[in-house]
């Protein structure tokens, strides 16, 4: 059997966006030769393995305007051939549609409920926005820390729209908008994703290393979050960062 080590394996390469909200054509003047892209001005992003949008990439607004939205999206990421897979997460103010092909140019798969996926051998949870759900969840939860633990799947990576309460989660006016239902998921569950993406409040992009616990007594490892936002601070109306590029081992 041929040998698996570290050494011998490469990292799946990611790049990861958030919180675009139509502007994502702006992305690529934040993009250099160094990242991978010669073509900055051809609407590319970084090259990579998969390429993972953390929600919100419409604005609130009428059906036509989300169905806007999608097709600009679709017609952003089509561009994006040098990358072979690409995932977007639904975020607060994106279309819950029921087709079943909502990006059939690029063929991105768009996540509306909790679920999994394993890229190039990386385990990947995938949390859409769904304020009633997770509510709803928290409540059932709350009496069973058991299940709470059960419920959430042993993973590489966590993907979500919303950032973990008290991380990265600090809105302009100073209030803490994060996930309280994400983060007591995550910090009841056996096995810690290594990798947390997100994004949702755009003020708040940013990386920390954060031990997610229940007790003092808990050795569990640290996760490294981040919170991928490229939208200006408060109501969007442009782009001020660029993606993120991010490698985990396999």
């Amino acid at each position: 059997e041929q040998d698996q080590s570290s050494n011998s394996v490469a990292p799946l390469r990611m790049v990861v966006i958030s919180d675009t909200h139509g502007f994502e054509g702006a992305l690529s003047k934040f993009v250099s030769e160094e990242d991978g892209n010669p073509h900055s001005n051809d609407f590319l992003l970084p090259q990579a393995d998969v390429l993972l949008h953390c929600g919100d990439f419409a604005a609130s607004g009428s059906r036509k305007t989300q169905r806007a939205a999608a097709r600009r999206l679709d017609e952003f990421l089509a561009r994006q051939t040098h990358i072979p897979e690409k995932i977007v997460v639904q975020g607060n103010h994106d279309p819950d549609s029921t087709a079943k092909v909502l990006f059939p140019s690029s063929k991105a798969i768009y996540v509306r409920s909790s679920s999994t996926i394993t890229v190039n051998g990386v385990h990947v949870a995938l949390e859409p926005f769904s304020r009633r759900m997770a509510y709803r969840n928290s409540r059932r939860q709350s009496a069973s820390a058991s299940s709470a633990a059960s419920s959430f799947p042993k993973c590489d990576i966590l993907v979500s729209h919303e950032p973990p309460k008290h991380v990265l989660d600090l809105t302009y006016h100073g209030f803490s908008a994060g996930s309280f239902y994400l983060k007591d998921l995550v910090e009841r569950a056996e096995h810690k994703p290594r990798l947390w993406l997100c994004g949702h409040i755009h003020e708040s992009r940013g990386i920390v290393t954060k031990q997610f616990k229940t007790n003092e007594e808990d050795e569990s490892k640290s996760t490294i979050v981040i919170n991928a936002s490229n939208a200006n601070s408060g109501r969007a109306n442009r782009i001020v960062s660029g993606a993120v590029v991010v490698e985990i081992e396999r």
